[in-house]
């Protein structure tokens, strides 16, 4: 059974989860290192204050994190909090394990006082579409074009008025 745990509790995960954060997304901070990844990993090694790094599990293997951040993006400060490097490892793929990591974030999210989360990415909007995302804006980050996407944690019946 799938498990999401805080990277808090699992710390010896950080190299691994650095290694691969940094081969999937270092082309957006073409400056970070792979120290840069490890240092900024144990920065979210936290259980309610942003950022929080989790992980999920099965049978005592991790298959993939994601974490949950104030900002990920100084373009779009007014915009908090955000989903980041939702990442599953490869031999997990296509098994659900990324659906289940954003559903668990967005949960978390949800108990921790928000009404909406943000992410971007270059690559996965219509993924992130069918977990029910929606395209807010487009923007370019380091020369990429990305899509900027909200989920709202509250339905929009049940918004206090402005």
């Amino acid at each position: 059974m799938r498990q999401l745990s805080y990277l808090a509790d699992y710390q010896h995960y950080i190299p691994l989860l650095a290694k691969h954060l940094y081969h999937q997304f270092s082309y957006f901070n073409p400056a970070y290192t792979l120290d840069s990844y490890e240092e900024e990993l144990a920065h979210q090694c936290n259980y309610s204050q942003l950022p929080i790094t989790y992980i999920v599990q099965q049978n005592n293997t991790v298959l993939g994190t994601a974490s949950l951040y104030l900002n990920d993006l100084n373009s779009h400060q007014h915009l908090v909090p955000w989903l980041a490097n939702v990442y599953t490892f490869e031999a997990y793929r296509k098994q659900g394990v990324g659906a289940y990591l954003v559903e668990q974030v967005v949960l978390q999210a949800k108990s921790l006082g928000f009404d909406k989360l943000y992410l971007f990415t270059d690559d996965k909007a219509e993924w992130y579409q069918k977990l029910g995302w929606h395209s807010v804006d487009h923007s370019v980050l380091k020369g990429i074009p990305i899509v900027i996407m909200k989920y709202d944690l509250i339905p929009s019946s049940l918004m206090k008025a402005p």
